[in-house]
């Protein structure tokens, strides 16, 4: 891997940096640890995954206390390459890079008051300390950020509703919680995934490099996960009153619509970013199909300071794909997955998709905010091409990856049940409310039955093939 200069001026989020060797440091891990967090169509409104956090956690004669300013708040940030610390001694601008213990611990299902219990512990980690760590998150009310050094020794697992695997036998309130799960593996064949309903994404882990700090290189690993998107596709089925009604075929194959995007998954981002040139071709697209993007002005706060700039407040779906060609783009990938799909919906009809079965379906997770009848849509910002946001993201990246031009942040992912298994560069998606044991929740059967209401806007489609 080639070197990469880090510019000091450059915020976190740009830095071509990781923790290197953090996996070696681990202490002890169990299974659940509670987070704090809300999904994207909570009622009282979006949070993003915080989890409590003990630095020097073996200096303590004993475990602290829930509530106290001994467990500090961290957001868990995908995209952030290294895990950050705050130091209010440090001179204003200042970022060193600084080893440290750190314990991530139960501060939620104990209550206020008890002793908090350490989950998964390091006793050395390297991370950056920096003076005000809310300055690289704006608008976030964070005391750290655990990065992608810690995360890319597990598979992840990311359930943003209360989970039923994860609970404990002292909550006398039978409680269950919002959790991650880090598995040293995740043994699940891609075929089996697919039968239990997940989307099965590969992908390349990119990013990483060297950096140079007080004389010494430093090679740091890649800890960016990056998925293809299809960016407001048509509908499907076109019409929910008559699934058997199709769009005209083209030469055989379902018509292609949508945005094609390449972009980085941002657990920690609570906006959808993308960049100027994205943004056109968004706008554009969306007029050439007689919609009207509705573009308002909004203040972007970034770690380089606030940006006035504009979103598209009513993008209606977003998909991720999981190629199978690497000929086709996410939404070529996509119609050819609904081709497949309305002939396997409608087996007496007249397939007019024929050639869409020539070839395997792509693995497809997808939100339709249509489908909840409440004129809502997907938020996407623009930020300009020349910001160091973009500038530092594509140094570290460019060319092992394609450009990134979307930042898949909490409003989609918060849809979803997911996994980044980092040991397999493999991502699983499943629909957060897709439970088979629930007659009225959405859940779509291998063998053809779907009881996904109407009005879910994430419900997948049944068995992905391979």
């Amino acid at each position: 891997m080639r070197a990469k200069r880090i510019l000091a001026a450059v915020a976190f989020v740009l830095l071509s940096t990781a923790s290197c060797g953090s996996g070696d440091s681990l202490l002890f891990l169990e299974y659940c640890i509670p987070i704090q967090v809300r999904p994207q169509d909570d009622a009282a409104g979006p949070r993003l995954p915080m989890v409590g956090v003990v630095l020097d956690y073996a200096a303590h004669s004993s475990a602290p206390l829930a509530g106290s300013a001994d467990v500090q708040s961290f957001v868990i940030a995908t995209e952030a390459p290294m895990s950050v610390i705050q130091d209010a001694a440090l001179p204003t601008g200042a970022m060193v890079f600084r080893t440290t213990s750190l314990a991530v611990v139960d501060a939620l299902s104990a209550g206020t008051g008890q002793p908090v219990a350490a989950r998964v512990a390091f006793s050395s980690l390297q991370a950056w300390a920096v003076p005000d760590v809310q300055k690289l998150m704006p608008g976030v009310e964070l005391q750290g950020i655990l990065g992608g050094d810690v995360l890319r020794k597990f598979a992840v697992r990311f359930f943003y509703r209360e989970d039923r695997q994860c609970s404990f036998f002292w909550d006398e309130e039978d409680r269950f919680w919002p959790n991650i799960l880090l598995l040293r593996e995740q043994p699940a064949t891609a075929s089996d995934l697919a039968a239990d309903g997940y989307a099965l994404v590969p992908y390349q882990l990119g990013g990483g490099g060297q950096f140079m700090l007080d004389g010494h290189v430093h090679d740091l690993p890649a800890t960016r996960v990056t998925v293809q998107v299809c960016m407001n596709p048509d509908p499907f089925p076109l019409r929910p009153d008559d699934p058997t009604l199709g769009p005209p075929a083209v030469d055989g194959r379902y018509p292609v619509s949508g945005v094609d995007m390449f972009a980085l998954v941002a657990t920690g981002t609570p906006t959808l970013m993308t960049t100027d040139g994205g943004f056109a071709r968004i706008r554009s697209d969306m007029e050439r199909r007689g919609q009207i993007p509705d573009i308002r002005d909004v203040a972007l706060p970034l770690p380089e300071g606030v940006q006035m700039t504009r979103q598209i407040v009513n993008i209606a779906r977003l998909a991720v794909i999981g190629g199978v060609s690497s000929s086709l783009g996410a939404c070529e990938e996509l119609a050819r997955r609904r081709g497949q799909e309305w002939a396997r919906r409608n087996p007496t009809l007249p397939n007019p998709y024929f050639r869409d079965a020539e070839s395997s379906g792509a693995a497809v997770a997808e939100v339709d905010l249509q489908r909840n009848n409440q004129n809502q849509g997907f938020s996407v910002a623009e930020v300009d091409s020349s910001r160091q946001y973009w500038q530092g993201l594509w140094a570290e990246t460019l060319p092992d990856l394609p450009q990134i031009d979307l930042v898949l942040g909490h409003p989609f992912l918060s849809f979803f049940e997911f996994t980044v298994d980092y040991p397999q560069d493999r991502a699983m998606f499943r629909c957060l409310r897709y439970d088979c044991t629930v007659p009225s929740a959405p859940c779509c059967h291998a063998g053809g039955t779907c009881t996904c209401p109407q009005t879910d806007p994430c419900c997948q489609y049944p068995h992905f093939r391979r």
